[in-house]
């Protein structure tokens, strides 16, 4: 209540002081013979006129105040159909940024009635200009990472499309209202004719900008090149060239990945437009090759029954693909030979997939005592 209240004043206030703004310059006529000094100059700008900038500033602040209560409370209006509450650093720079655009356009709108000199006052207008054009551009950029938020939170995340998508789009739409901002600035200062100045010089030395861009537009290609192709999305483990990681972050020069080794290498996305990507976060499944080495002293008729054992064991394994499991003898060397175990196996993460070879190798010695199988001293591999 005591908001809405201070609300109210405030509009109460704007009302009163826009009017008595707007009828500013008759007022101080009527006032010239009596109160010479408000005609007294200060930087080529009389003394009343300086008092109506004052005026005129604190007005603005009122409309940027009402602005972003009103928007604020918008915000909170969306939370209710979004999955998750706006981020306060969001929710305050959205708030701030239309108070921002409100107070310098309704500033605007009242600075002609001053009747300032056309020099100061057009450069007053450019600097409104310029707080207005700020303040919009910063609204959308706010607007648009939260909208990038709320999606992602509505997605699945298991989609590769929405894995790469999002984050790809979030960037890549950012960067264009900045640049839309550049433009807009450029022609609310310069008018059409700079936009056309500028597209022209473009035009001469593009030549000589994409040489020395070369780099940056391949790496551009490169991020569109993920975007349309998705040879691989966020988490997913991957193989280019020689390099291995999970993916952390597709930016539009480069992609990040994290190695075993918990190293992180920036790969410039140029070179996803001539290397071969090998994507293993998109594998239906990982092929387990395990050999276990037995002694020439093994009884053979000990050999099917615990192959056989093996094989049941894999085969009721949810994570086990059916009917693609082998257990044979393999590899004969000089002191052993080689029982190999193959197998598909259908788990999310490399942890899952060496838990379950601790488990299956578990399930291998407790099955060697009940079918009296000796185990080769040759170390038991793995592939």
């Amino acid at each position: 209540m005591k908001r809405f209240l201070t609300i109210a004043v405030a509009l109460v206030a704007i009302s009163v002081i826009s009017a008595q703004l707007e009828t500013l310059p008759e007022w101080a006529e009527g006032l010239k013979t009596q109160y010479p000094v408000l005609f007294h100059t200060f930087l080529r700008v009389n003394v009343w006129q300086w008092i109506g900038l004052g005026v005129l500033a604190f007005v603005g602040f009122l409309v940027g105040v009402v602005a972003r209560w009103a928007t604020l409370r918008l915000t909170r209006v969306r939370d209710h159909f979004a999955p998750a509450p706006m981020e306060s650093s969001t929710r305050s720079a959205i708030g701030r940024s239309a108070g921002l655009v409100v107070g310098a356009l309704f500033s605007i709108l009242l600075l002609s009635d001053l009747d300032l000199n056309k020099a100061f006052q057009a450069h007053l207008e450019n600097l409104l200009n310029s707080l207005a054009l700020l303040g919009g551009v910063w609204c959308l950029y706010s607007w648009w990472d939260s909208a990038c938020v709320t999606l992602a939170l509505k997605s699945s995340g298991h989609e590769r499309a929405e894995r790469l998508l999002i984050p790809m789009m979030h960037k890549l739409i950012r960067a264009t209202i900045i640049i839309g901002g550049l433009f807009a600035a450029l022609a609310v200062f310069g008018g059409t004719k700079a936009i056309a100045t500028l597209i022209g010089t473009l035009g001469i030395g593009g030549l000589v900008v994409a040489l020395a861009a070369k780099d940056s537009i391949e790496n551009l290609f490169g991020s569109f090149t993920i975007l349309f192709d998705m040879p691989f999305a966020l988490g997913d483990w991957v193989k280019i060239d020689k390099i291995e990681g999970t993916v952390e972050e597709i930016n539009l020069r480069s992609t990040r990945l994290r190695t075993a080794e918990d190293t992180v290498i920036h790969l410039p996305n140029a070179n996803l437009i001539r290397a071969s990507v090998e994507n293993f976060g998109s594998r239906r499944f990982r092929r387990i090759k395990m050999t276990l080495r037995l002694g020439y002293d093994t009884e053979s008729a000990k050999v099917d029954p615990y192959a056989s054992s093996l094989r049941d064991y894999l085969q009721a394994q949810p994570e086990v693909v059916p009917d693609h499991t082998e257990v044979v003898l393999t590899d004969p060397q000089e002191v052993s030979i080689g029982l190999l175990i193959d197998f598909r196996l259908e788990v999310g993460s490399y942890a899952q997939e060496i838990e379950f070879k601790h488990r299956l190798l578990t399930q291998a010695l407790a099955l060697r005592k009940v079918h009296e199988i000796s185990l080769s001293p040759a170390s038991t591999r793995a592939g």
